[in-house]
């Protein structure tokens, strides 16, 4: 399986268009400049342990995951870790068996102990009798007692050819050991063809296992050689999961089978596969037993593709995204899944298309498999289309968070960028800006977080055009720009969510980024915090005192992110930054744990080179003679550079209400007006009129923010009584708002008139 979702090829481990003198830092070339890699490592000086200005936040500490030395190879971290952030996975490039072979990708199963991390191996024995070395780890299942792999290596007797196949090892026993799943049945000789196989989706234990193959080679009776089918594997016996509901498969020449992958994340229009913490959006359920697939076709009576979404329910298939409206062909034209319960008993999606007898419009519709029904949850819009460009379901399906450029609620603004929040208790508006649109990225599993990122400035985010990320907190109704300078400053770089690992043969996989408590991990270029002295990418995290660092910020390499457990309590980096004594390789990235409340005892220092008399050992009493003081910063016996101040807080913006929120304010005697703060206090909110020819308060408001970052919040202003008489009396009231906060002498005020709309 691949990450862009497109066919993926041995080659494309071992050839890249790296430049050779970067290859050659990183050591990720083999043969001769392996070598020349490793000896210059080798020969480097021992850098100091470094970590970021002022320590680790939240009380962390470093421990070294991977090898203390690794030749000079990269090292990836995969995803998803455990939940509880015990165990982990990290891979690297490695020689395979043969000598002559290409390099194939190791995996190595990490456990903390008392004392450390424990590593196993993860590949089972591999036959390069045909020259195939291809391994490429998909997933491992939660217990770390399962990997799921594509390869074309061949790690199984009934394998005699070298395209690529899907395994399935089991990592209980002493060595691992590898089943085929995808059971290609191709003499070895043969060439050609489209043999791709994906594995897409699995069970939560991995013992039932979703893949598709290529066109040239069905597996089962009925698989049509013409199209892509997508396969379920469970107790050892093979299915075809992609029928129709008629139990036949697409013959069309057209027709393309869509897998949603259980890796997912749910996002728009890309079905990308990787795997990623609690089945992402569930297109295969918990269990194996419901399977999620789109089908694209060619509908000659309507002119156009078509894309439909079906589920697979044991032995039966049901049409998801069908048109219950009578007259209408049973298809739907761009129907687009976000994402799945648990159990794959109900199901989201969207579609510019009124699929129902009670829909006039598009929008976000929720189809339940018991009853086979179909429901539209969004309301009418006036363009008919349902304009929404992204979309999460929460992992307790309570949750869905989308993005549309259409007028869905009373203060959204039709053809302005929409963030809304569904819940069972209707819809709600998270924001609405202008610009450019917004990815919605992560979701906590109970859905009171959501993270998305966007290249405009929402809420008076000081982002200057970089990509920013967003932090919305439902219960407390905040929006928070996470990878923001805290001092008000403008961005100088993108933030992101994961970027490539500097290997072409491993990669991140799907990250959590967020923990259950709203903490984000992110990256970026931009030096955030005072303490981030390069132009690198270091890695972040964002909690109740805003960004900090995770990695030291200096030097010159890129610092990547791992997995994080679901507290937050332990997040996993790769970083070529020495960040304990017990790493030995210099400058090459390892795997780090930076876990609160963790570390190691250091091991003892390896005794230096030693001749005649310099080998003898102290005489007896004498007391060592004093270390000198250390001029490097870190934990040692050097104070830490001083933080520069901070700039003193105050209201950045205030946001006038729009149209539609006057109305309410004018209807229910409430609004909630949006406020932009730098730092904490007493935000207080006065509204002004003319009432009866004397200037009035009809309105109040205030909120109190314990907060040093900066942020967007919401305050209620509710209209006094007077304010409403006036308002039924004269049918109009001409306002005066004005906000401070506390501790600055700033007032900003917005001038706006309210009608009774009589």
């Amino acid at each position: 399986m691949n990450t862009d979702g497109k066919s993926f090829h041995a080659s494309r481990h071992h050839r890249s268009g790296m430049p050779v003198r970067r290859a050659l830092v990183r050591g990720t070339l083999y043969g001769v400049t392996a070598l020349l890699a490793t000896a210059g490592a080798a020969g480097a000086a021992t850098p100091p342990v470094s970590e970021p200005v002022g320590g680790y936040p939240d009380g962390r500490k470093a421990e070294l995951v991977s090898t203390a030395d690794t030749n000079g190879a990269p090292v990836a971290v995969a995803a998803p870790a455990a939940d509880d952030g015990s165990t982990v996975a990290f891979e690297m490039p490695g020689a395979s068996d043969d000598a002559l072979a290409s390099p194939q990708t190791t995996a190595t199963v990490a456990r903390r102990t008392g004392s450390g991390w424990a590593l196993k191996p993860a590949n089972p024995q591999v036959d390069n009798t045909f020259g195939g070395s291809d391994f490429f780890p998909v997933a491992f299942s939660p217990a770390f007692d399962r990997l799921l792999v594509r390869s074309t290596a061949i790690m199984a007797p009934d394998d005699r050819n070298v395209e690529p196949d899907a395994y399935s090892v089991d990592l209980e026993g002493p060595t691992p050991t590898a089943t085929r799943i995808s059971k290609n049945p191709l003499d070895p000789t043969t060439t050609g063809g489209d043999f791709t196989v994906n594995v897409i989706g699995a069970s939560a234990d991995r013992r039932t296992v979703i893949f598709s193959m290529g066109q040239d080679n069905p597996l089962a009776d009925g698989a049509a050689p013409s199209t892509a089918t997508i396969y379920r594997w469970r107790d050892g016996e093979l299915e075809i999961a992609s029928r129709l509901p008629d139990g036949s498969t697409t013959q069309s020449p057209f027709a393309q089978t869509v897998a949603l992958s259980a890796a997912d994340y749910g996002t728009q229009t890309s079905f990308t596969p990787r795997f990623v913490a609690h089945g992402g959006t569930h297109a295969t359920s918990e269990d194996g037993s419901r399977v999620y697939f789109a089908n694209s076709d060619l509908d000659f009576n309507l002119g156009q593709f078509t894309q439909t979404l079906y589920v697979r329910d044991g032995d039966r298939t049901l049409p998801v995204s069908g048109s219950r409206r009578p007259g209408d062909d049973p298809v739907s034209l761009d129907a687009q899944f976000i994402g799945a319960s648990r159990d794959g008993g109900t199901a989201y999606f969207h579609s510019n298309q009124a699929l129902t007898t009670a829909a006039n419009t598009g929008g976000l519709y929720r189809y339940t498999v018991d009853g086979d029904e179909l429901e539209l949850l969004t309301p009418a819009t006036t363009s008919g289309q349902s304009g929404i460009t992204g979309a999460i379901l929460s992992d307790d399906s309570s949750t869905l968070y989308f993005v549309s450029t259409e007028k869905m609620t009373a203060d959204a603004i039709d053809g302005q960028q929409n963030a809304y929040r569904w819940t069972a208790d209707g819809l709600d508006l998270v924001s609405t800006w202008s610009g450019a649109g917004a990815t919605v990225d992560r979701v906590t599993r109970d859905g009171r977080y959501v993270v998305f990122r966007s290249y405009a400035s929402i809420g008076g985010a000081q982002n200057a055009d970089f990509q920013a990320l967003y932090r919305y907190d439902a219960e407390a109704d905040e929006l928070d720009c996470v990878s923001c300078r805290p001092d008000g400053a403008p961005s100088t770089a993108d933030a992101a969510l994961d970027v490539p690992y500097p290997s072409p043969a491993v990669r991140p996989g799907g990250l959590r980024n967020i923990a259950d408590d709203g903490t984000v991990f992110f990256l970026s270029r931009d030096r955030i915090v005072a303490g981030d002295t390069n132009d690198v990418h270091d890695v972040y995290r964002y909690g109740a005192d805003g960004p900090r660092l995770l990695t030291p910020g200096t030097g010159d390499e890129d610092s990547f992110l791992g997995d994080n457990s679901d507290d937050g309590k332990t997040v996993f980096v790769l970083t070529a930054s020495r960040l304990v004594a017990a790493d030995r390789d210099a400058g090459v990235p390892d795997a780090y744990a930076l876990r609160v409340g963790g570390g190691f005892a250091d091991p003892p220092p390896a005794p230096a080179d030693c001749d005649g008399e310099t080998c003898r050992p102290p005489e007896s009493g004498r007391p060592p003679a004093p270390l000198p003081r250390s001029s490097v910063p870190g934990a040692g016996n050097v104070d830490p550079p001083k933080l520069p101040e901070r700039k003193p807080g105050g209201i950045s913006t205030l946001k006038a209400p729009s149209r539609s929120a006057l109305r309410t304010l004018a209807k229910q005697g409430k609004v909630k007006v949006r406020v932009a703060i730098r730092g904490g206090g007493r935000i207080t909110l006065k509204a002004t009129a003319s009432v009866d020819g004397r200037n009035r308060t009809v309105g109040s408001g205030s909120r109190t923010i314990r907060s040093t970052r900066f942020k967007t919040v919401s305050v209620r202003l509710r209209l006094s009584p007077a304010a409403r008489r006036e308002l039924r009396r004269s049918g109009r009231l001409r306002m005066r708002l004005a906000a401070e906060v506390t501790g600055s002498n700033a007032t900003l005020v917005r001038r706006f008139t309210v009608r009774s709309g009589r």
